[in-house]
């Protein structure tokens, strides 16, 4: 796989989310709003981030995982002393006239950090699972305090897809479902209560269909009101209107299928999980387990991400303020989300190299063992 074909992707995911925040940041006259301008700004920054990542080597990646892994997780630090409050999460660093969410970072630095880990020689496995244990309970504990929870989900759906495909074995997953299970009544005691009223308006949106339940709600009367084909771009109503709170973040989606239809918004997603197969894709071609492990957990915190705030905007999953990488409005979503397609272009320029970045074979679910040799 060359290269370019993750970037032109991506290009395309980024003009589908300018275009269509252009129509939901605008007003009734027809004037761009703000939030498009300041957009459109962050994905020129973003892009030129994303081709800066894509020229650094992988062997630098792999040097420099663990420290970008500390440095993210001072910044979660910082955030919770002097960070600024949104959205009910102390989740946001202020830098001159500009902001930054270092839990947006973490994203990308956590899957690196695995990778890096998972590919480089133990003589202990108890080390093993300390180490690895910590590079995600740490930032996981963290970003839980702010509270995000939206990121805690991610960064442990994540994980968990890179442990997996690393060969972990499937029977630690069902114990570590089995105790999730067990330890639900403690979570749900230790959550704020707009948390828990969140998970109940999911069981049941009509509960309180003008307070908590009427985000859901709003976002499927737009995605009904788009129909196959859509109202139109500039056409939409419940965005414009204000008829769906948070239309430019959580909720794009449901701007796009409102004035693009379900033809419209299924390209977005199309576009979307290309990227994820990509990542896969590299993954079962390369000969480094470094490179396939940071391609697939890359591709995989991607499907996860979308299919979470796909799910939340269809209301078939709790509301967690997750964003869709590339469409919604902010800036720190963009640059993490342009920050990954850099990795994955470098990623997919070590295919067919001969040159053995690293020195252990690959292993993993994704990846075709050579046959063993028929015994003489």
């Amino acid at each position: 796989m060359k290269p370019w074909i993750p970037l032109a992707i991506a290009a395309l995911a980024t003009g589908v989310g300018l275009a269509n925040l252009a129509s939901a940041s605008a007003g009734l006259n027809g004037e761009l709003g703000r939030a498009f301008n300041t957009q459109a700004v962050s994905a020129l920054v973003a892009i030129g981030v994303g081709l800066a990542a894509s020229r650094v080597s992988l062997d630098t990646y792999k040097r420099l995982a663990l420290p970008a892994w500390a440095i993210g997780c001072a910044g979660l630090v910082v955030v919770l002393i002097m960070g600024a409050v949104g959205g009910g999460a102390r989740s946001w660093l202020l830098l001159g006239g500009s902001s930054f969410q270092p839990s947006e970072a973490m994203k990308v630095l956590v899957p690196l950090a695995l990778a890096a880990e998972l590919s480089t020689p133990r003589h202990s496995k108890v080390t093993r699972v300390l180490v690895v244990s910590a590079l995600i309970n740490i930032p996981v504990a963290l970003i839980g305090m702010q509270p995000d929870m939206g990121a805690v989900m991610l960064i442990t759906l994540g994980s968990a897809t890179i442990l997996w495909l690393a060969g972990l074995k499937t029977r630690w997953f069902v114990g570590a479902g089995v105790a999730g299970l067990l330890a639900a009544p403690i979570a749900w005691a230790s959550l704020f209560p707009y948390q828990q009223e969140r998970i109940l308006t999911f069981l049941d949106p009509m509960r309180d269909p003008s307070g908590s339940g009427y985000q859901t709600l709003q976002s499927q009367y737009a995605v009904a009101a788009g129909g196959w084909k859509g109202t139109g771009w500039f056409a939409g109503t419940q965005g414009r209107l204000g008829f769906l709170p948070e239309h430019e973040t959580d909720f794009i989606l449901a701007v796009l299928a409102e004035e693009w239809g379900v033809a419209g918004a299924s390209v977005a997603l199309v576009l979307l999980f290309a990227l994820v197969f990509v990542g896969l894709y590299i993954a079962g071609k390369t000969k480094h387990r470094f490179t396939a492990l940071l391609a697939a957990g890359l591709g995989g915190q991607l499907f996860w991400q979308v299919l979470v705030n796909a799910g939340g905007v269809l209301g078939i999953v709790p509301l967690t303020g997750v964003t869709l990488p590339f469409l919604s409005r902010g800036g720190s979503s963009l640059l993490i989300a342009w920050a990954t397609i850099g990795l994955l272009m470098a990623c997919a320029g070590t295919l067919g190299h001969g040159r053995a970045l690293l020195r252990d074979p690959v292993a993993m679910r994704l990846v075709r063992r050579p046959a063993k040799p028929a015994a003489s």
